[in-house]
């Protein structure tokens, strides 16, 4: 991993000046700590706060890139006002990843800088990923993926880094939770956020995810925690009435990334 890491290292120096997309994720803290010690100032965080970004995520990453010392810029982009995305066909995340990169890009040329930084970690590529396609398509640097780092390299070298992420659970923006050909919506987009704030309450770790299917909702938690799901069904049931839901059901096979692409033909 220390020739990875030293290819990265000279990989952020060859570019000079860079912005790099910022969510506060595993993978962008762990860039941007490391382009900030290569680069110093001649680093920015550019994080894009959509309807689709958590509201908890957003002041977390605020206050990472506080801890990293690296320049942030938060930008609003209405993204429900795309229809190529609201309609959520399987392209979605490719028009999502095009307007929110086409932002990040604007604010970085407006700041001088011409280099933009995704990322995007080997792993990524193994799942259905419209979006890299976007970033490929917009000019995007991805050294990540570049140097082949994964995510168990990532999450190790930000345990030596002592970095507050090196253990956070994966994560993925709200819009995941619905199923393709489902139009989305604030309304839904919210139901699922506050589920899984409901979830979480109940001390549930590792990642979280409800998937909503219009009148249900269907929970995904690690295999390890099925249990303790089930042991505060009654209180979660209650709460996710209460947000609109009329059943609750626990996905047996537990969490697994991208849950909702297992009806794509291969």
């Amino acid at each position: 991993m220390n020739s990875k890491l030293q290819r990265l290292q000279r990989r952020l120096s060859e570019l000079g000046t860079v912005a790099i997309g910022f969510s506060g994720g595993v993978d962008s803290t762990f860039l941007v700590k490391i382009a900030r010690d290569i680069l110093g100032s001649r680093v920015i965080a550019i994080t894009v706060d959509t309807l689709f970004l958590p509201r908890g995520e957003l002041d977390e990453a605020r206050n990472l890139a506080r801890m990293l010392q690296v320049r942030h810029h938060i930008v609003t982009l209405n993204i429900e006002q795309y229809p190529d995305v609201v309609k959520n066909d399987k392209d979605r995340c490719y028009y999502c990843k095009q307007q929110m990169y086409r932002m990040i890009l604007q604010v970085a040329h407006q700041q001088g800088i011409d280099v933009v930084l995704d990322a995007s970690n080997v792993d990524d590529l193994k799942d259905y990923r419209p979006g890299w396609k976007a970033l490929q398509d917009l000019g995007i640097i991805s050294p990540l993926v570049e140097m082949q780092v994964t995510k168990q390299e990532i999450r190790r070298l930000s345990q030596e880094f002592h970095l507050p992420t090196s253990e956070k659970p994966a994560n993925a923006c709200l819009a995941s939770r619905i199923p393709y050909g489902r139009s989305l919506s604030k309304d839904a987009i919210t139901m699922v956020e506050k589920a899984e704030e409901v979830v979480r309450s109940y001390g549930i770790k590792g990642p979280i995810r409800v998937r909503y299917h219009e009148t249900v909702a269907r929970i995904e938690v690690m295999k390890t925690e099925l249990q303790r799901v089930l042991d505060h069904a009654e209180g979660i049931v209650k709460r996710f009435k209460d947000l609109g839901f009329t059943f609750v059901t626990l996905d047996m096979q537990g969490y697994r990334t991208g849950s909702l692409n297992e009806d794509l033909q291969p």
